[in-house]
């Protein structure tokens, strides 16, 4: 039985105990989806999944379908869907995956996808001997201390995202989101918004520039940060509408399974952006 436990964070994410991610019901996973939109971040500690166990979670909390990593260094051998985010060399030296070890930027994993998976999980096979934790920052609109006036202007506003230089599985083009999402099914809105932030379409670069950081200031202030220190077999599941995120710099070694996921349409709100032609900008902002 699915039992929701200690919250991570006051405004967003709890653990879940009481269940086998190998042997979840139906039912189960709709009330793990349910509780994924209601609180954004779900930890899962002391799962045992093989790779392809892990692949077909991922598949079934979301709509059937996940992404490929933007980097093929990740991609598995077995399994090319599962990412393989690892700092390990083979025994001829070769890598097993993409190794970054310093801090990471923040941000949505596949926001510079024009329609983006926006379901994410990652999966420990082995914690690093110091650092490594992955940090998770709240974008609820209500947790930022946004002025009602700024808020008002955001709803209106699209802003823009490219592949990092390392992406080298994703088109390099420039796509555009909406600023604030709003889910359909509570009304809850979100914030779009990460350090891969490119710039505000039909706005001023000097204005711009300071919505961006003023921003990510608000995501990133120390009381809306969870940090998660990895244990051995721990799953942390999240909304990337929801959560941003970002890897802390560590030591030694570390080996993590990622899966990029796409959401299903119900419960969750689904990015869903176009491909930026800076000559038709004005007109290709919908209304």
């Amino acid at each position: 039985m699915i039992q929701v436990g200690r919250r991570l964070h006051a405004r967003f994410g709890v653990e879940i105990s009481g269940v086998d991610l190998r042997s979840v019901s139906d039912d189960d996973v709709l009330e793990l989806r349910r509780v994924l939109a209601s609180y954004g971040l779900l930890l899962f500690p002391d799962q045992q999944l093989a790779e392809a166990e892990y692949e077909h979670f991922a598949r079934r909390i979301g709509n059937g379908q996940l992404e490929l990593s933007a980097r093929r260094i990740s991609h598995g051998t077995e399994n090319p869907h599962v990412s393989q985010l690892t700092n390990l060399v083979t025994e001829k030296g070769e890598a097993r995956g993409f190794g970054g070890q310093g801090t990471d930027f923040w941000h949505s994993d596949q926001e510079f996808r024009e329609h983006p998976a926006s379901l994410a999980s990652l999966y420990c096979r082995l914690p690093s001997r110091e650092g490594g934790n992955t940090s998770f920052a709240s974008t609820a609109v209500t947790s930022l201390n946004l002025p009602s006036a700024m808020v008002e202007r955001l709803r209106d506003l699209w802003s823009t995202r490219i592949p990092a230089d390392t992406h080298d599985n994703v088109a390099r083009v420039e796509v555009a989101h909406p600023v604030i999402l709003k889910n359909a099914h509570d009304g809850r809105e979100f914030l779009y918004h990460s350090e891969n932030t490119r710039r505000f379409l039909n706005v001023d670069e000097e204005d711009s520039d300071a919505m961006c950081k003023d921003l990510v200031g608000r995501l990133i202030a120390h009381d809306n940060i969870y940090s998660h220190s990895w244990r051995s077999d721990d799953l942390l599941l999240y909304d990337n509408t929801q959560v941003i995120h970002r890897r802390e710099a560590f030591e030694g070694d570390r080996w993590l399974l990622g899966a990029k996921i796409y959401a299903p349409d119900e419960p969750f709100v689904i990015p869903d952006g176009f491909q930026v032609d800076a000559s038709e900008e004005m007109h290709r902002v919908p209304a």
